[in-house]
C-alpha cells in the first residue's frame, strides 16, 4: 500500500513490522487544491511570538493570549505594525472589526471597544469567558460560556447596560450574522427569532461564518446551512476551530495541528507548522490569513500568523520575553491524548502529546495476543516546549483477526507516560502497559 502525499510538511511513511500482513501506515493525507491564486504561496508574517494569536479581524487586528503585560494585540497601520498595548489581565479570544470599530472579547467577561486611541473595556460577567463578538460599531452581539452559556446584546456607550438574553445551551463559543438573521454556535447552532431557537444539535461547534459552521472534538465536524437547515457536510480532517465564507473566494477552514482547508481540501501550498490553528480571515482578494500558536499550553504561546495569496505583508516581530511561562514538564510528565475513528477497514488514529518526547509506539491490541505496533520519530515543532501531533491512518488487512471498531483498544507509550482509548471489557493488557 503506496503513502499519500500530504500538502503540508507531513511528508512522512512508515511501515508497520512485518507480521505477515504487510500493512502500511501513513500520516493522514487529504486530496490537494490549487492555492487561491496560481503560484501563490504562505507568507509568514509572525511565527515564535510570546503569546498566542487567536483572534482577526479586518484592519487587520489580531488579538490573543497574556503572558505577563496584557493580551497581544495588534494593528496594521500604513504599513506597519503597531502594538494596541491594551494592558489589563487575561486572554482576548475574538475580535471583530465594524465600520473602523474593533471589538475585542476575553476571558473573566471582558468586552473592549476599540476606536482609533480610545478603548472603552466592560466586564459583562467576570466568571465567564467571552469567546465571541458580532456586530456594528454601535451595537454588538456577544457569547460565552462559563457554568453554562450566557450572551448579550451591548450597545456603544459605556453607561448603557448590557442586555442579557437567556439561552438554554451548555456552551456558546462564537455568533456572526447578516441580513439574513443572527446565529449562535456552541452545543449546537442556535438562531434569534425574538429569542434563541435551537436550529440543530450538533456540536460541539466552534465558529460560524456565512452559512458554515465548524468544530469537533476527535474530527472535523463541519455543518452548512440552507434555510433552517444545517447538513452535515464533514470533511476528513483534525477538529476546525475557524472557517471564513467570502462570495467570489474559495472558503477556508482552520483547526487543529495546522490544518489548512481550502473548500474542503488541502491546499497543494502547504503551511509548515503543526501548532493549532485558532482563525481564519478571507480578503477580498482571496487571499487567506490565519492564526494560531501552542493553545494548550497555559497562557498559549507561540503565536502564529500566515498570508496564502495576496499582496506581500511586512513581518511581525515581537522581542519581548514572556513574563508568564507555561509550567516546566518534567521528561516524565507528558500529556497525552487519544481519537479513534473507522470508516472501510481503514481506522485513523490521532495522537496529540504536550512535553518532550523523543518517539511514540502505537498498539492496535485486537483478540488474543494479536498485535501490530509501529514507532516512529514524531513530527515536532520545537519551540521552549515541544507541541507535537500525529495523526496516522491504520489499514486493516482482509485477513487480520481485528475487525474494524473505533472502540478497538490502543496504548500509547510516550517514553514514561501513556494513555488508553476504548479498552474492551476482555482485554488482559493494563491501560499503561508498555509495548516493549
Amino acid at each position: 500500500m503506496g503513502a499519500h502525499r500530504l500538502c503540508t510538511n507531513r511528508d512522512l511513511v512508515f511501515t508497520v513490522p512485518d507480521a505477515g500482513y504487510g500493512a502500511c501506515v501513513w500520516l493522514l493525507s487529504l486530496a490537494c487544491v490549487d492555492p487561491p491564486d496560481e503560484g501563490a504561496s504562505w507568507q509568514i508574517v509572525a511565527r515564535d511570538q510570546p503569546g498566542a494569536f487567536m483572534g482577526l479581524a479586518a484592519g487587520p487586528a489580531l488579538v490573543g493570549s497574556d503572558v505577563g503585560y496584557g493580551p497581544a494585540a495588534w494593528t496594521l497601520d500604513d504599513g506597519d505594525w503597531r502594538d494596541l498595548a491594551l494592558g489589563g489581565e487575561g486572554d482576548l479570544w475574538w475580535a471583530h472589526e465594524a465600520d473602523g470599530v474593533v471589538w475585542a472579547a476575553g476571558s473573566g467577561g471582558r468586552l473592549l471597544r476599540i476606536e482609533g486611541e480610545d478603548v472603552t473595556t466592560r466586564v459583562l460577567a467576570p466568571d465567564v469567558t467571552l469567546f465571541g463578538v458580532w456586530g456594528t460599531a454601535d451595537e454588538v452581539w456577544v457569547v460565552g460560556t462559563g457554568s453554562a452559556a450566557r450572551s448579550w446584546r451591548v450597545g456603544a456607550q459605556a453607561d448603557e447596560v448590557p442586555e442579557e438574553i437567556p439561552v438554554e445551551a451548555e456552551s456558546l463559543f462564537k455568533v456572526w450574522g447578516s441580513d439574513e438573521g443572527v446565529w449562535a454556535v456552541g452545543d449546537g447552532v442556535f438562531r434569534w427569532d425574538d429569542g434563541w431557537v435551537r436550529e440543530s444539535s450538533a456540536g460541539p461547534l466552534f465558529t460560524v461564518h456565512s452559512g458554515v459552521a465548524v468544530g469537533g472534538l476527535d474530527a472535523a465536524l463541519m455543518l452548512e446551512r440552507d434555510g433552517s437547515t444545517w447538513t452535515d457536510v464533514s470533511p476528513a480532517a483534525p477538529p476546525l476551530s475557524g472557517v471564513f465564507r467570502r462570495d467570489g473566494c474559495p472558503t477556508a477552514a482552520v483547526g487543529r495541528g495546522g490544518t489548512v482547508l481550502v473548500d474542503g481540501q488541502v491546499p497543494a501550498a502547504g503551511l509548515p507548522t503543526v501548532l493549532d490553528l485558532h482563525a481564519v480571515r478571507v480578503e477580498e482578494d482571496c487571499s487567506i490569513w490565519v492564526v494560531g500558536g501552542a493553545l494548550s499550553s497555559a497562557p498559549a504561546t507561540h503565536g502564529v500568523l500566515a498570508v496564502l495569496g495576496g499582496e506581500p505583508v511586512p513581518t511581525l516581530e515581537d522581542d519581548r520575553q514572556r513574563l508568564v511561562e507555561p509550567p516546566d514538564l518534567d521528561d516524565d510528565d507528558h500529556f497525552i491524548s487519544a481519537s479513534a475513528t473507522c470508516e472501510d477497514d481503514l481506522r485513523t488514529v490521532r495522537v496529540t502529546a504536550i512535553g518532550r518526547p523523543s518517539n511514540v509506539t502505537l498498539g492496535l491490541h485486537g483478540p488474543a495476543d494479536y498485535v501490530e505496533t509501529v514507532e516512529f520519530e514524531p513530527v515536532s515543532w520545537e519551540g521552549q516546549y515541544a507541541w507535537t501531533e500525529w495523526g496516522i491512518d491504520l489499514a486493516i488487512p482482509d485477513d487480520s483477526p481485528l475487525e474494524c471498531k473505533a472502540d478497538a483498544f490502543y496504548v500509547f507509550d510516550i517514553e514514561n507516560g501513556c494513555a488508553a482509548l476504548g479498552a474492551p471489557d476482555d482485554s488482559s493488557l493494563s491501560d499503561c502497559q508498555s509495548l516493549d
